[in-house]
């Protein structure tokens, strides 16, 4: 993934009817408060009705590998994806975490970001962290987990091969471990790059 070209969003914001924003000033909106008595909410959709839904996959870039486009209602998010140019396995979390970072630099809110590794067991037991493609290959077991950054709690955990529940477990905490290394390397990026922007207003 090309470095400021992993994700590009913008976002509209959603119109909302005068009793919403005069009641939500100054004081909490009862729930019930957006819903009419018919069970309408206040933009006329029903309780389990989605906005408006479209999307469109492919032919927004010429440049990139793939490409999305997805609007709900008003909101409207353009992915784009690049490579990876050059890989020696671990493409899947380098993804993960590439993409994190550019959902940030986007100025996408979010209450923390994800960080992914792989982990692999090889011969009498020993576990391998960031696996490279021989690796891979030649790995009994191959997991990739992701983890919150902040609450250490696991957004992914993809395991290959059926194996003992205890190496389960070892290698469970072995990538947490990982990918809350990565995870710091991550957030200082964050920082230098937040930095550097300020200094230049």
């Amino acid at each position: 993934m090309r470095p400021g070209n992993g994700v590009h969003a913008k976002s509209g914001l959603i119109t909302q009817k005068k009793t919403l924003q005069s009641h939500a000033v100054g004081k909490n909106v009862s729930k019930l408060e957006f819903l009419s008595p018919e069970g309408f909410r206040l933009d006329g959709r029903r309780l389990n009705e989605l906005r408006d839904f479209r999307c469109r996959i492919g032919d927004l870039s010429a440049m990139a590998d793939g490409s999305a486009e997805v609007k709900m209602g008003c909101t409207q998010v353009i992915a784009y994806v690049f490579g990876p140019s050059e890989s020696d396995g671990g493409s899947f979390p380098a993804a993960i975490n590439a993409a994190a970072l550019a959902l940030i630099d986007a100025g996408i809110p979010l209450k923390d970001f994800v960080s992914g590794c792989t982990v692999g067991v090889i011969g009498a037991g020993e576990v391998l962290v960031d696996l490279n493609e021989t690796e891979a290959n030649a790995v009994g077991a191959e997991l990739t987990i992701a983890v919150h950054g902040r609450t250490k709690e696991i957004t992914c955990f993809e395991l290959d091969s059926r194996i003992p529940v205890d190496a389960v477990y070892k290698m469970e905490s072995t990538g947490k471990e990982a990918c809350e290394e990565i995870s710091t390397i991550m957030r200082n990026a964050v920082i230098d790059r937040f930095t550097h922007l300020a200094a230049k207003t």
